[in-house]
C-alpha cells in the first residue's frame, strides 16, 4: 500500500489500481456526505444544531439562516474549489470533470467523512481540514469499483468565512491528489 504525505496531508491507495485510467480525458464526479459525517469533535447534526442556537440568540430566525448557508457552501465553496484544482493541477493531461450528467466511462466519488470547520476569531483562530475517500466506479455499474483512496488532514485556512475555510480544504485534497495521479502516471 502506497501512502503520500503532503503538508500533514495523507492520501493512501487503499484497493484496486490506476490503469483503467489510462487514455481517459473525461471523469463524471460526485460529491456525497457521508451518512456519518463527523464535524469537529461530533456529528453534523450536533454542530448544526449548536451553531443554529448560536445564532438564534444573536438574532431570532437567523439559525435557519445559517443552517441554509451550512449546506449551500457544499455548492458554493467546496465542490468548484475541488473541480477547479483538480483540473489546473492535470490541465496538460485535458483532463475534465463531469458533474452535469454527461457520459463519462468512469465516475469519481468524492465522500466527505469528516470537517473541521476551524475558527478565527481575530484573537485566536484554527484552520480548516477535511477527510475524504475518493472511489473511482465504472459509470455504468456503479457498485464496480475500479479504485478507493483515503485522503486525511488536507488543511484549508483560517480565513474569517468557514465555507471559504473549508473549500480551501477541498482546493488542496484536489491538488494533491491530482499531482498523485500524475505521479503514478495514471493519464
Amino acid at each position: 500500500v502506497f501512502v503520500v504525505n503532503i503538508q500533514a496531508q495523507k492520501i493512501k491507495l487503499v484497493d484496486g489500481d490506476l490503469n483503467f485510467l489510462k487514455g481517459q480525458d473525461k471523469i463524471g464526479v460526485k460529491f456525497t456526505y457521508d451518512e456519518n459525517l463527523k464535524v469537529g469533535p461530533g456529528t453534523e447534526a450536533q454542530y448544526i444544531n449548536k451553531k443554529m442556537a448560536a445564532a438564534e440568540e444573536g438574532e431570532a430566525g437567523s439559525g435557519e439562516k445559517w443552517k441554509e448557508a451550512w449546506y449551500s457552501d457544499r455548492t458554493i465553496h467546496y465542490q468548484p474549489k475541488f473541480m477547479e484544482l483538480f483540473e489546473k493541477v492535470l490541465e496538460k493531461k485535458d483532463v475534465l470533470l463531469l458533474d452535469n450528467g454527461e457520459p463519462s466511462t468512469y465516475t469519481m466519488i468524492v465522500n466527505t467523512t469528516f470537517i473541521e470547520p476551524g475558527f478565527n476569531i481575530g484573537i485566536s483562530s484554527k484552520r480548516a481540514s477535511v477527510d475524504m475517500t475518493v472511489t473511482f466506479v465504472e459509470t455504468a455499474n456503479p457498485d464496480k469499483e475500479m479504485a478507493k483512496f483515503l485522503i486525511k488532514r488536507s488543511p484549508g485556512t483560517a480565513t474569517y468565512d468557514a465555507g471559504s475555510r473549508v473549500g480551501e480544504s477541498y482546493a488542496k485534497a484536489a491538488k494533491y491528489f491530482a499531482k498523485y495521479l500524475l505521479k503514478e502516471k495514471a493519464f
